[in-house]
This record gives structure tokens, C-alpha cells and sequence, in this order.
């Protein structure tokens, strides 16, 4: 657009057409309550804290203006929240057609204490394409459009406002990043198949079984039942079963269906019947399997043997598991019944690439100087562990926010690892995730890696050197044992193999070792010794289930 147009009246009706058209489409008919006229888009795709609702809003009485004073949009704004508050959203945008002439620093204080961006006819005239030149849609013009309005919204709410960045929540969607692979494998297969998704602690199960879902409705949401299971709250087979029949048929239906004493039998032919009868594709979610796992073990896999007899083969049901030890110990062992059952897929840390599109697609799109230093030092610290990423992430914006400009990479580390939440988060990351072997493992490896005058980048280890610091500290273990505990570490992520060298490894989060480094070794190792030496199962079993004492 000319730098003569710049703030002429732009349509705001059309800007939002134009916008509807160009990508962020409407997910709702535009609403009319009192003088707002409110089009709802979908702003997901900036991969911001912008989801598929986002209300823009035209105040129709000042539609036509040219010219708007703050005292026009202090007053639009007070009748918007009054109009409009029943709506649900983490921010609403205001759409003026004219230029606001000036906006005091209250009102500006306000937009951000309300979650209000104002877009005028300036950031119209910045997003729309020159008349004058061919309209292209390639990725350079897409960009620009984003950036631009990106910077709109910005620059009422502010930086941390639309950051996707929220350490220690399961997300989906806008803000749900990478993992292309393990995507592939649960939605490839358009006949179904059912997915058991592993892994370790806060490692991101939840986020991808999250996202399936998301994908799964949106394909055709009429055709879908879904039922959500978080198994850990549930203490009894029938408990389940009518958990899921309450979301996939009425509760009249599901409270006859749950008095028949032979249910149990019955389930698979009741859910597949629904399903054909009803036209509709099923999709169950069973997240943290792992305590419900294992009481139905115990009690002869009552309702693992259901859901193989429902799931299995069918076209029309799926059902989809996360868990971590007792789910991997029985996803291996040949005699259960969730061996073969499913496709396993293994959660790691994301892979480079899939970091640096964690870190420089939002905060280049919000308007801070990514660089490649800092890609490179946060992949380097985090090997990709999702929750550590979006720390460092969340820390350079607001860096950037507070002092006008990035940190260089390593105050950025400074920053991050002297933080007391980020030293919680981790080393919390570690207990949960690690038994008394395996952290007992960890403390004696940093100690030996401290009597080579070694840091963790350059630090190495195999199975002897294992062998070795186990067998010091008065812990004897076969090879098969110790090979386990090697696995287990890789696993949880603590560690990973080293290319080009078999059988060889290192720390794979050099910001755990630094922290675990400053924290009195010898007395973490003393009492981790004293938990191995009085648990009496072997490190196999303790595959499957970490220590709760």
C-alpha cells in the first residue's frame, strides 16, 4: 500500500472479507448484538495465543468515520464490554475503518488489562495488498500479511499476551508444535488402527493425544463421537465403560445399558452397533494409563481384554492410550493383552528442526530478532524436551519485551538456568521420571564425570564404565540389568546415544547436570543408594512403575 494511503478510510467490513478469504476463515455466521457486528475467525494458524474463535468487532455507529479520538475509543470499548460480555475469548479486537488520531497511555494500559486490540484504518492500509500490484499468494506475501497483522494486535496487547509459550500445560492446536512423524503414524492409516503413544513424564503424551483428537473432530465433526478418559481418576472397569458410554450415547441409554450385569460382554457389540447404526466414527482417548493399567493386571485384564474385543479390526472404533513405565513394561510383554494390540509410538525430545520452528516461527511473526545463536544454545540445553524449550522461549520474550532488544545467547542461558522455577521444573522433570536406579545411575556418572575434569558436552560412558560405578558403590547388576537401566535412561530422556560411536552415550540435557552439579551430590547419591539397597524388586521391574515412596 502507498505511504499516500496510509490511514484513509478502509472498509472494515471488507478488511475482515478480505481476511475470511485469505486463510483465517469464519467458523461462525457474523453476530449481531446491540450496535457490534462480531465476525468470528480463525487465527490458529499463527501458531500464537490466537485460537479458531478470535471476535472481531465493528462498532457499526462509528463504522463510517474517518477520524477517531480516544475519547471514540474509550467509549466503543465500554459499550463493547458491556454488550459483549458473555462472551467467552482471551481477547477481543476492535476494527475501526477510520484513523484514531491518538490513544492516551491509560487507554493503552487498558487494552492490555482487558485483552482489547484496536485496529485502525493504518494497520488495515499495512495489511491489505497493494491495489496497484498483481495480488500474489506466495509465502513471502502470507508472511507479510501475518506480520502485519500480528504487529496490530501486538501492539494494544502486548508481546506476552499472544505468546504460545505456557510452560507445564498440555496444548493442541494454535499452539501445538511439531512431532510430524508420530502425527503420520496415528492418522496415517485412513481405515483406522488403534495407538498406544510412550513415553516419559511431561514429555508432550498429552499434547499429541490432544491434537489427534483436534484433527480426528475436525475432519467431520458430525461423524465423530469422542470420549475422553483420564484413566487415573477411575478405580473399576465398569467405572470406565460408563464413562465412555455417557459420551458416545444419551445418559437415559447409557444409564439402561450399564444395569445389564453381563455389560462387560456385551461392550463391544453395544459401541460397534452405535456406530454402524448411527453412521458415526468412534474415537476413544485413554490418557495416563499407567495406575489403571496396572490394577487390571492384577485383576486378570478384565478391561484390556473389552477393548481389544471392541477395538480390534474395526473400522469404526478406535481407541488411542499414553502412558509411561507400566504401559511400556505390558506394551513388551508377549502374554498381555495390550501386546500387538496397538501401533506404539515412542515420544523423545523434538528434533532440531522442530525446535527451531518451536522458537522462530511465533517470535519472528511477534517481531523479535531470532537468532541463530539462540536456535542452536536452546536445542543444546533442552535436546528438544517441549516444557524446557517454551521456558526459554517465554524467557527471550520477555527479555526482549523488558530491555527493547534480545539477549545474546548466553545471558539467555543465565537467565533461564539461575531462575528458581526453571530449577524446580527440572529437576521435578527428573524425580518423576526417574526410579531410585536410575537417578542412583545419574548422580554416580556426574561424580565420575567430575573426577575427569570433564563437562557434559564432552563427557561419554559405556557399559563397563557403568558396570564400574555401580559395582564402587556396592551395587552388583548383570548385563542384562545394567543394558536395562541404559535403556530406561534413554527413555526418560536423560541420556542419548552417540552417533557414530555403538553402544556409547552422554547427558542429553546439559541444564539437568548443571543443576544436579550445584545441589550436594554426595548426599542426593547417599539416600538414592539407600532407596535401590531397600527396594528389593530388580531394576526390570521397576521398569514398570517409578518409586513412590
Amino acid at each position: 500500500m502507498s505511504s499516500e494511503s496510509i490511514g484513509d478510510f478502509q472498509p472494515p467490513g471488507a478488511f475482515l472479507k478480505f481476511l475470511a478469504e485469505y486463510g483465517f476463515r469464519r467458523r461462525r455466521p457474523v453476530q449481531l448484538i446491540g450496535d457490534f457486528e462480531i465476525h468470528y475467525l480463525d487465527l490458529a494458524s499463527l501458531k500464537l495465543m490466537a485460537g479458531h474463535f478470535v471476535p472481531f468487532v465493528i462498532p457499526k455507529r462509528l463504522s463510517g468515520h474517518k477520524t477517531l479520538t480516544s475519547a471514540d475509543v474509550e467509549a466503543a470499548v465500554d459499550e463493547m464490554q458491556s454488550a459483549l460480555q458473555n462472551i467467552d475469548t482471551d481477547f477481543l479486537v476492535l476494527v475501526f475503518g477510520g484513523k484514531v488520531q491518538h490513544i492516551s497511555e491509560n487507554l493503552r494500559a487498558r487494552f492490555r488489562a482487558e485483552q482489547v486490540a484496536v485496529l485502525d484504518a493504518r494497520t488495515i492500509a499495512r495489511v491489505l495488498p497493494d491495489k496497484r500490484q498483481e495480488r500474489k499468494e506466495d509465502g513471502n506475501n502470507r508472511y507479510r500479511l501475518n506480520h502485519e497483522l500480528v504487529q496490530g494486535l501486538a501492539a494494544s496487547l502486548g508481546w506476552r499476551a499472544l505468546s504460545p509459550y505456557d510452560p507445564g500445560t498440555p496444548v493442541f492446536g494454535e499452539r501445538f508444535f511439531g512431532r510430524k512423524d508420530a502425527l503420520a503414524e496415528a492418522m496415517g492409516n485412513k481405515r483406522g488402527g488403534n495407538v498406544t503413544i510412550l513415553g516419559s513424564r511431561r514429555i508432550g503424551k498429552t499434547s499429541l493425544l490432544r491434537e489427534i483428537r483436534r484433527r480426528i473432530e475436525d475432519m467431520s465433526p458430525e461423524k465423530v463421537r469422542i470420549a475422553d478418559i483420564y484413566a487415573s481418576t477411575y478405580h473399576s472397569t465398569s467405572d470406565v465403560l460408563y464413562a465412555i458410554l455417557r459420551q458416545i450415547v444419551r445418559q437415559i441409554e447409557a444409564d439402561r445399558l450399564m444395569q445389564d450385569p453381563t455389560i462387560g460382554q456385551n461392550f463391544p457389540q453395544v459401541l460397534q452397533s452405535a456406530a454402524k447404526g448411527g453412521g458415526f466414527r468412534i474415537a476413544v482417548f485413554v490418557d495416563e494409563l499407567d495406575e489403571l493399567l496396572e490394577r487390571d493386571v492384577r485383576g486378570g485384564e478384565e478391561l484390556m481384554k473389552i477393548f481389544r474385543a471392541t477395538f480390534q479390526g474395526e473400522d469404526n472404533c478406535r481407541i488411542f492410550f499414553a502412558g509411561f513405565r507400566r504401559v511400556m513394561a505390558e506394551a513388551l510383554r508377549n502374554n498381555s493383552e495390550l501386546f500387538n494390540f496397538t501401533k506404539k509410538i515412542h515420544l523423545r525430545g523434538l528434533s532440531r528442526e522442530e525446535t527451531r520452528e518451536m522458537v522462530e516461527d511465533p517470535l519472528t511473526l511477534l517481531g523479535v530478532d531470532v537468532h541463530d545463536d539462540h536456535v542452536a544454545i536452546i536445542y543444546q540445553e533442552t535436546k528438544g524436551h517441549p516444557e524446557l524449550v517454551q521456558i526459554y522461549c517465554s524467557t527471550l520474550l520477555a527479555l526482549t519485551e523488558e530491555n527493547g532488544r534480545p539477549p545474546d545467547s548466553n545471558d539467555l542461558v543465565k537467565q533461564v538456568v539461575n531462575s528458581d522455577g526453571f530449577r524446580q521444573r527440572i529437576y521435578g522433570t527428573f524425580m518423576a521420571n526417574a526410579n531410585p536406579y536410575e537417578a542412583l545411575l545419574t548422580y554416580l556418572l556426574i561424580a565420575q564425570m567430575h573426577g575427569l575434569s570433564q563437562g557434559a558436552d564432552e563427557f561419554s560412558f559405556s557399559l563397563p564404565q557403568v558396570d564400574a560405578v555401580l559395582t564402587k558403590a556396592d551395587i552388583e547388576l548383570d548385563v542384562s540389568e545394567i543394558e536395562g537401566l541404559l535403556t530406561n535412561l534413554l527413555m526418560i530422556s536423560i541420556t542419548e546415544k552417540i552417533d557414530g560411536t555403538p553402544n556409547t552415550y552422554r547427558f542429553a540435557v546439559p541444564a539437568l547436570v548443571s543443576y544436579l552439579e550445584s545441589q550436594d551430590l554426595p548426599f542426593l547419591t547417599r539416600k538414592a543408594l539407600q532407596r535401590a539397597k531397600r527396594n528389593l524388586a530388580t531394576p526390570q521391574s521397576l521398569w514398570a512403575e517409578a518409586d513412590k515412596e
